[in-house]
């Protein structure tokens, strides 16, 4: 059978799978004897391929993960130098919102970036505590503001879930804001 057939690797399996049993076994005929001398080749040439691969396997992860990790860094940068532009000097308020606003896409995270005020950043990501304070008045504008720079307009539908959308308290009106596409937030304040 060729090496990359799915129906190769099942049989080495079963036959590696059979051995091992047989192995266990005490009692074997002349024949069982014969079949597993002619079987062991094979065997041990799937175990060698199986070996083998795990290890390229395990490198490639390596190295995805080294990757994703480098992304990670590089847009924890961009967002630093962005808020350094923006704000002069990254003070600890500041330091502290960079991790979860890099949960966002890069895009929605872009226009947040580029949108929301220093206060209004704080605001959607900060800490919870306090959270009621700082979202005090114009609660109403500061979500319509969100929602247009999230999904570039509040459109008639969007604009009637507002009122139950100010009915949650803000800590858990904000996650919410800030992961739920259009969709997922007119079902979820559907009625």
């Amino acid at each position: 059978m060729p090496k990359e057939s799915p129906l190769r690797r099942n049989i080495l399996e079963i036959l590696a799978n059979w051995r091992v049993n047989v192995d266990s076994s005490e009692r074997l005929s002349n024949a069982d004897r014969e079949l597993i001398m002619n079987l062991s080749p094979a065997y041990f040439k799937w175990r060698e391929e199986a070996v083998l691969e795990g290890r390229q396997e395990g490198r490639q992860e390596g190295r995805q993960e080294g990757r994703q990790e480098g992304i990670r860094e590089e847009r924890r940068q961009m967002v630093e130098n962005f808020l350094r532009v923006r704000f002069g000097e990254i003070d600890a308020e500041l330091e502290a919102i960079i991790v979860p606003m890099l949960q966002l896409t890069p895009q929605v995270l872009t226009r947040l970036l580029f949108s929301l005020s220093r206060e209004e950043l704080l605001l959607w990501f900060g800490e919870t505590s306090g959270i009621e304070e700082r979202f005090g008045e114009g609660k109403r504008e500061k979500v319509e503001n969100l929602l247009k720079v999230r999904f570039g307009e509040v459109d008639q539908e969007l604009a009637d879930k507002i009122a139950s959308m100010l009915e949650l308290p803000p800590h858990e009106l904000t996650p919410l804001l800030l992961t739920l596409s259009r969709e997922e937030l007119l079902e979820r304040f559907a009625g």
